[in-house]
Order: C-alpha cells, then structure tokens, then sequence
C-alpha cells in the first residue's frame, strides 16, 4: 500500500496536475482561459528536460505542422495552441523522470480532491436546490463555486462538477474509483467514489462503473479477500445500475433524443472521414471543413429535422467522437500508435487487467467526449515516451 500523505514536494506537482485537469476538461470561465492555463503549466513546469523528454515534445511539435499541410482549414492559432499543449504536458512528465512510479498516486490525490468538490457541491444543490442560477447553457452554480448539470435524468439533476458536463465528470470518477481499488483504499471511500459516478447519470459511467466493480472483486479475490459483506454492496450496485443504464440508452437510441443521434451522428460521420483518408488522416478538423463535404451534409439531413438544424446549424454541438478523432486526425496506423501508447502508459503497474481496465475507462469515456486532443488525454500516450523505462 502507498502512503497517503502528501509531502510540500508533492504539492507544486498536485497543483499543476489540477491546472491540466481544469484546463482540459473544465468549466470555460473566460475567453483564452486554455491558452491562459497552458503557459502557466509550462511556467510551473519549467526544468531541465531529458532527452526523452526533448525529442517527445519536437516529434510530435513536428507532426502536428505536418498535420497543417495536410489540411489547409486548420488555423494557425490552433496549432500553435496544440504545440504548447504538448509542451506543457512533456514539461510536467519530465518532473517525473527519477521517480515515475509516483506519478499514478499523486493523479489519484488530484482526482480525489475533483470527486469530492464534487459530491460536497452535490449535497449542497440537494439542500438548496434554487440558490443555484444558470451560468451558461450546460451548468448551474452556487457562488460560481459548485455546479451541477442543467441537464437531468427523469427530473433529477445531473452532477458535473467543476467540468463542463455529465460525460466529462463521469470520466475522473471513474478513474478515481479505478485508483481507490488499486491502492486498496477503505471500502467506504470506493464507495463513495462509486456514489460520485452514479450521479452523473451518464450511460457510458456507469457501463465503466461495472468494469470497476468486476476490477474490484477480481482484485479481491486474488488476494484470497473474498468476503459475502463485499458482495452485498456489489449486487446492490448492479440491482440499481442496470435499469439506470437501460433507461439511458433506449432513451437515447429512440430517434428522437439529441444526445444520441448526435453521437450516431458523429459516429456515422467519422467513419466517412477515416474511410476517405485512411492513412494519413484530415488533419485538425474544423466545423466548416466538415460542413464542404457532402457526405456530412447528407448524413445530418437524415437525422435531425430542419428545424432542428435550422436552430442548432450544421454539425450543432461540434465533432464529439475523440475515439474516431485519434483516426480522422492521424490516420489509422498513427491513430493505432497512439491508442498502444496510451495502453502502455506509466500511470500503472505491470498487471495486464489493470491496463485493460485502465484502457477501457479511457477510450469508452471517448466516444462520447472530444478529449483526445487536450493535455489531460496526451499525459497517458506520451507518458510512454518520456517515462517508460527513465531509468535504464
């Protein structure tokens, strides 16, 4: 078991872990706010580089301008954002390079201090629900320091924490639960991290709450720990999930529900694009290079109405599929590269369940979320690169 403290040399890697995360995945609070955010990783980050780390952040600052030729919608300012991403998350690895087994337990620190700002904030919407105003279309907060979802599920509110939605929370719930099960937390802290993923009600947590049920009884039955008061809780859990993720999924999957067709939209639509270009992808996509092809015109005229599209635009709700955005962007064999670094990182051990697991929250949680091109997703693929074997 690690220790649970965190010591003052801990904190400044703590501190930027939580910029990544809120810069990834978080509330926009203000016009700029990423670029903001990522200057101030690379400032906090700032050491000497390895090598590995040197020739990490220049190859993949080098594919990114090839990415530019390849296509020419792909504007300037967006590539030069996406360079600094990759600098900021090679600059904050590197902090890691004599030490990169604690990488995985200060994540987990981070993502405990996200879980439970969320569910404190949570209970607070279900004491005063009305003291909490609309502060954009997807959120409500409470002193613009808690926030919910201004979504719900059969009239119960969805909780988002401070990310920009549902789908988004469920993903660092999840891994905080995956954390809490490989450093054999207390069984009352798993569960609360169980709690956490339940409330954001989305279909693609709470299938990866079951993954994270089987890790844990899997784990618990290596360790010869099998008890019948574990197994209460788990058949409870699946008892409670299953007519939840039923209900989300025919709700989606009716014709009629926008989250949905908007995912099978994208689905549809990623296919078409790795399908032109297998090889060597699109590039860095943008909504106008989308709206010129005709096939995506076609596809969305088959789904929604005119007046939804009339009302929301063409590609309403942008490209959501980060999964197939790994292969539209890169293209097959690069895209495949990335998932296997991604499968290989140093934020887990040598257990190949873990890393199955691991894998799966991660790309599941893609699917429905454009996240595989921010510095929270780059942190696992490239922790490969600059960490793996640091020491040999």
């Amino acid at each position: 078991m690690i220790k649970t403290t965190v010591n003052k040399k801990q904190l400044l890697s703590i501190i930027i872990f939580s910029l990544i995360i809120i810069q990834s995945l978080g509330i926009r609070f203000f016009h700029g706010q990423g670029f903001m955010l990522s200057l101030l990783i690379i400032i906090l980050s700032l050491n000497k580089p390895n090598n590995k780390t040197i020739v990490a952040i220049l190859f993949t600052t080098l594919f990114l301008f090839i990415s530019t030729l390849l296509n020419p919608s792909f504007l300037i300012k967006d590539l030069f954002f996406q360079i600094l991403i990759i600098i900021s998350v090679g600059l904050f690895l590197n902090h890691y390079k004599f030490n990169p087994q604690k990488i995985n337990y200060d994540l987990y620190v981070v993502l405990r201090l996200f879980v439970f700002h969320a569910l404190l904030g949570y209970l607070i919407y279900l004491l005063i629900p009305n003291h909490f105003s609309r502060i954009n279309i997807m959120n409500r907060s409470f002193l613009h320091i808690f926030y919910v979802s201004s979504s719900n599920f059969m009239g119960i509110a969805r909780n988002t924490g401070i990310f920009w939605e549902p789908g988004v929370f469920q993903l660092i719930a999840n891994l905080y639960l995956f954390f809490t099960i490989k450093f054999h937390k207390k069984l009352l802290e798993t569960m609360m991290a169980g709690l956490a993923v339940l409330t954001s009600f989305s279909t693609i947590g709470l299938i990866i709450l079951i993954l994270n049920f089987l890790y844990f009884l899997y784990i618990k039955i290596k360790e010869h720990k099998f008890r019948i008061h574990l197994v209460a809780p788990i058949v409870i859990a699946f008892i409670l999930i299953f007519p939840l993720i039923k209900g989300n999924a025919l709700q989606k999957m009716d014709g009629h529900n926008t989250s949905g067709l908007i995912r099978y939209r994208d689905f549809l639509i990623g296919i078409e694009l790795i399908k032109e270009r297998p090889l060597a992808g699109h590039g860095y996509i943008t909504s106008n290079y989308l709206n010129s092809k005709t096939y995506v015109t076609n596809i969305q005229h088959d789904l929604f109405t005119d007046e939804f599209i009339s009302t929301s635009g063409y590609m309403g709700g942008g490209y959501t599929n980060g999964l197939l955005s790994l292969f539209i962007l890169y293209g097959i064999p690069l895209g495949i590269l990335i998932l296997f670094s991604l499968f290989k990182n140093t934020f887990i051990g040598s257990s190949t369940i873990e890393r199955i697991i691991f894998f799966l929250i991660v790309t599941l949680s893609l699917i429905s979320e454009p996240i595989s091109s921010t510095s929270f997703f780059f942190l696992f693929p490239l922790s490969t690169i600059i960490l793996k074997i640091s020491n040999h």
